[in-house]
């Protein structure tokens, strides 16, 4: 039997591919420029959702950049979301510039306003229960997802679609990104590790989840045993009182501008209850618990002079955690909000290569798993 180039077979392939799924784009962009007030408007259209115990959201829509360069063409069509976190005593409107830079990956961002914070309803700093944050992260997932008709549902040859439409539609599955700051983080950290859980022990919040990326998470305090003590019994008996969160607004950045911003914004708070920081101290320890088992592409980025979480709580996940799947990135002589540092250019810099390098690997293993199956035919 002749002998068959792989490498070239595989080049031709990928060309193809690439073709096609430009075509596709094209097509795409086409139509939503033709029904100016159809996608986009209606993608707007979501400003809150309603949690399970009818406690309204805040949402933000930050929108894609249709001219985003995709750093892996041939992946160009499948629809990435990515839904921001935001921290304690804050709100979503803080991040349009980080959304700003995820956009440029193609990412279509979203962002919310956790209950008690924000635009959002609820006493500021007060949860009913101690789930209500992973429950809330998992409702907001779902109006976005369905919002975008991408809420997960596929069609089955039984529906009368073809076999290829149903291959097409399951290779167009969302990517979804999770970036969660300070308190945020420990919310999508706790969230992301229920994938390390087997499947039919897993909580009724638990949503599937792409990749993840932490800023400053909040998986330590420095507190001592009295100190956790006293929260978890406030936690039981007096779950809506609440005190300052002893936390200043210098730790957050040595940016004097960032600083007064953050004092003078009306919708931050320092309000605490008792429920909600043993729901933090708890979720970071479960974090920990669970890198070791990890199975979620992670970027976790922290200072490693922080003032309001502990540091070596996001050092000690690195650490359990394999390293195939979780990166590690400490900064020096910086605050809490990397983001909003004098030197926040090399922050995103380090994001956005690690987000590209998980779609050139995605990449990667396509095209070996192509090579490999043409191999086979070729035997």
């Amino acid at each position: 039997m002749r002998k068959v180039d792989c490498r070239n077979v595989v080049r031709i392939v990928f060309n193809v591919l690439h073709k096609r799924i430009d075509g596709r784009t094209a097509e795409l962009q086409q139509t939503c420029a033709s029904k100016r007030g159809g996608l986009v408007s209606t993608l707007a259209m979501l400003t809150e959702v309603v949690a399970r115990d009818g406690t309204r959201l805040h949402v933000v829509h930050f929108g894609r950049d249709d001219d985003a360069v995709d750093d892996a063409g041939f992946l160009e069509g499948a629809p990435k979301t990515a839904l921001v976190v935001h921290g304690l005593g804050e709100h979503s409107g803080r991040y349009a510039h980080i959304a700003a830079q995820l956009r440029t990956r193609g990412f279509d961002v979203w962002s919310y306003d956790h209950r008690g914070h924000g635009r959002s309803q609820g006493a500021r700093g007060v949860l009913a229960e101690s789930e209500d944050l992973l429950h809330d992260c998992a409702a907001v997932i779902d109006a976005v997802l369905k919002e975008k008709k991408l809420d997960g549902s596929v069609m089955s040859a039984t529906d009368g679609a073809t076999s290829q439409h149903v291959e097409q539609q399951q290779q167009q599955q969302p990517v979804l990104l999770l970036l969660g700051h300070s308190m945020g983080g420990a919310v999508v950290g706790r969230f992301v590790a229920e994938h390390t859980y087997p499947v039919d022990k897993r909580a009724k919040w638990y949503r599937p989840v792409t990749y993840c990326v932490l800023s400053s998470p909040a998986l330590a305090a420095d507190l001592s045993r009295y100190q956790r003590f006293m929260n978890v019994t406030v936690a039981r008996l007096a779950k809506d009182v609440t005190v300052s969160n002893g936390l200043e607004a210098a730790w957050l950045s040595n940016d004097p501008k960032v600083v007064q911003a953050f004092l003078d914004d009306p919708l931050n708070h320092n309000r605490i209850s008792g429920r909600l920081a043993n729901f933090i101290f708890k979720a970071g320890d479960e974090t920990i618990e669970a890198a070791p088992t990890w199975n979620v592409p992670t970027l976790v980025m922290y200072s490693v002079h922080d003032k309001c979480v502990a540091p070596r709580g996001s050092a000690a996940f690195v650490t359990a955690a394999p390293q195939v799947v979780v990166t590690g990135r400490p900064f020096e002589e910086m605050g809490h909000e990397l983001f909003n540092e004098p030197e926040k250019a090399g922050v995103f810099a380090c994001m956005l290569d690690w987000i590209s390098a998980q779609f050139v690997q995605v990449g990667k293993v396509a095209i070996e798993t192509t090579a490999d199956a043409l191999a086979k035919v070729a035997v």
